[in-house]
């Protein structure tokens, strides 16, 4: 009755957009930090304000390839290029720079050289020289002295080489003039900054998302499930959400808390397990992990609780000698127990087991033998779990996870199907791969996977049912015997026991 599975590997159209949405909370983070920290730099920077000159190259001087009267556009005249470029290049010189500082401006001409730049406005012979300064008033104030101050710079350069009067260059023509200060900065654009934060954060962030994805080779959701490991998911059980005044375990949910969103996840496992065994008679049932904390003794005894509940008769078998903890959670005396029995087969099994609630009985661990392994493989182990499978409808067995020891490995060959519980983001997938390996290898009829531990609940369960019914079930109410103080009991949280 061994499992058939073809692990797959899923397509890159499905996989990606699930690592994006998996990891929304890395890209959320990651984009909102880049783009703060980029508001915040720039809000720090010293701002910069811009005014603009606008000037006209005269090109009169430039002699036509010919002395005919047919007008000749200027922008056709031979070497009209050449000036405007000379002009331009000439703008942010010492010799002008010099003028500037000399006319009143505030700046030494050291200052001013990153203040200055010109550029020519796209087919005509006129220049704009942009003047900057982090003062507007300095800046409207360069702005205004430019021109004048780069003429008398051309000027006395070529005084200064003596510049006939037909190669003399003439001086710019103030076409614009700025006016008025400028009100705003054009440094630093603090909407461009954040908005190029916010893309080079968002690429950052898919790159970590995609690495991290890379390196957490773990069970994310019921789709690796299916394409990793090619096994159904039974029902995945959310971690139960916190509640004030709620101390309550979740071991025995399923019993203290009947209208809690979690016991109807359990529920859902009993009606995959139901299912599970339409066409087969499986009444020998194993509930084992890879690693330890995983969760299957939670799942094993809420899965007894609700076949119960649904008028099955079943017991509870605790074959976890190495971690027991059934006694614990069902406050039950440890011994006698399925130790004691394999240690002595003589004896009758029925007088082991402890009634826990109507149609539910617990065969706990008992004494620890000194070789689990040997016993739980042995004839008698098979005997027992034959005669009590004879008088009940189910028999769930929990057993120490398959990677810690070989005692789940060889249960498995003795059991009618196994239920493999595997924590969300937990084990790696290759040690879960060696583990269902090893089940297979003798023989094992895995019947699917119980997810644990899942980041989210069923929406659905949560709105219909609430948190908790208005009147509160006794605490205990699946407690029928035993007299006298309880043993201690197992500490209250998810991940406890198994």
């Amino acid at each position: 009755m061994s499992s058939n599975r073809s692990p797959s590997t899923p397509s890159p159209l499905t996989q990606y957009p699930r690592t994006l949405w998996r990891w929304r909370w890395l890209l959320l983070a990651i984009t909102a930090i880049c783009s703060v920290t980029s508001l915040l730099v720039s809000l720090q920077l010293p701002k910069t304000y811009q005014v603009t000159a606008v000037a006209l190259v005269s090109p009169k001087q430039v002699i036509p390839p010919s002395g005919g009267t047919t007008p000749v556009d200027p922008n056709q005249l031979p070497g009209i290029d050449n000036l405007v470029q000379t002009y331009i290049a000439l703008v942010n010189t010492a010799p002008v720079r010099e003028r500037l500082a000399a006319s009143g401006i505030p700046r030494t001409p050291g200052e001013l050289t990153g203040e200055l730049f010109a550029i020519r406005q796209p087919n005509t012979t006129l220049i704009a020289i942009a003047a900057s300064d982090r003062d507007p008033g300095v800046a409207l104030a360069i702005g205004k002295q430019v021109i004048p101050a780069f003429n008398a710079a051309l000027d006395q350069l070529q005084q200064n080489v003596g510049v006939s009067q037909q190669s003399h260059l003439d001086s710019l023509v103030a076409w614009e003039v700025p006016a008025d200060a400028p009100l705003a900065p054009v440094k630093p654009d603090i909407v461009r900054n954040v908005l190029i934060a916010l893309g080079a954060g968002l690429v950052a962030a898919v790159v970590v998302a995609f690495v991290l994805e890379r390196l957490d080779n773990t069970i994310k959701d019921e789709v690796t499930v299916r394409t990793r490991l090619d096994l159904p998911v039974l029902v995945s059980v959310a971690r139960r959400p916190a509640a004030k005044g709620q101390a309550d375990a979740v071991e025995t949910v399923a019993s203290n808390h009947l209208q809690d969103a979690l016991s109807e996840q359990y529920r859902a496992l009993r009606t995959g397990v139901l299912f599970s065994t339409l066409d087969t008679d499986l009444k020998t049932l194993l509930v084992t992990s890879t690693a330890p904390n995983e969760g299957k003794t939670t799942t094993a005894t809420n899965l007894a609780l609700v076949l119960a509940q649904g008028g099955s008769k079943v017991i509870l078998v605790d074959a976890d000698f190495r971690r027991p903890a059934m006694h614990r959670v069902l406050e039950r005396p440890d011994r006698p127990g399925l130790g004691d029995f394999l240690l002595h087969g003589d004896k009758d099994l029925d007088n082991f087991a402890h009634q826990v609630a109507p149609n539910l009985m617990l065969l706990t661990s008992g004494t620890r033998p000194p070789n689990p392994a040997e016993l739980v493989g042995s004839e008698l182990m098979k005997r027992a779990l034959d005669g009590l499978a004879a008088v009940a409808d189910y028999v769930i067995v929990d057993s120490p996870p398959v990677g810690a020891v070989t005692d789940a490995t060889v249960l498995g060959a003795l059991v009618d199907g196994v239920i493999l519980v595997i924590e969300q983001g937990g084990t790696p997938i290759p040690k879960i791969e060696r583990a269902l390996a090893t089940l297979e290898a003798v023989g094992a009829n895995i019947l699917g996977v119980v997810l644990n531990k899942a980041n989210r609940a069923d929406s659905y369960f949560y709105y219909y049912y609430g948190t908790e019914p208005t009147e509160k079930p006794p605490r205990r109410g699946w407690k029928t015997a035993v007299e006298g103080p309880p043993p201690p009991r197992a500490e209250n949280s998810p991940e406890a026991p198994g």
